[in-house]
């Protein structure tokens, strides 16, 4: 499984360029075409793709980082995980990093820092987003 989130992480840059344009364009054709052929775990890894190449819409680095950081504190962040019955593995995958990482960001016992964390809050975003919650 994990190797599959791996490849399809690298195999959304194309359609994470294609929704930046349409969104861009205003093109929502364009931008309903490219997520309605996607399956779950594409979504997800769309979702880290699109915070490696575009910038949180509306929130700056820092802020983004405090909230990340604010939701492992809080136990928040493993909550959402499990709802949306994610392993550690496929975060793991999408974030890049190991399973052991997302385990210290969920116990607390280390935070996610710069990157690490922008990918990590787009991950969980994903997960928000395939359980019909809003962050």
């Amino acid at each position: 499984m994990t190797a599959r989130l791996d490849d399809l992480a690298e195999q959304m840059l194309g359609p994470a360029s294609r929704l930046i344009r349409a969104v861009r364009e205003r093109d929502v054709a364009e931008a309903h075409d490219v997520l309605g052929a996607l399956d779950v775990l594409e979504l997800r890894a769309l979702a880290v793709r699109l915070a490696d190449i575009a910038p949180v819409a509306g929130v700056d680095r820092f802020q983004r980082v405090t909230e990340v950081r604010h939701l492992c504190r809080t136990g928040e962040a493993a909550k959402l995980r499990h709802r949306a019955q994610a392993s550690r593995g496929e975060l793991a995958a999408l974030v890049g990093v190991t399973e052991t990482a997302i385990s210290d960001w969920e116990t607390g016992k280390f935070l996610p820092r710069g990157d690490n964390a922008i990918r990590y809050g787009a991950a969980l975003d994903s997960l928000r987003a395939g359980l019909g919650e809003s962050g």
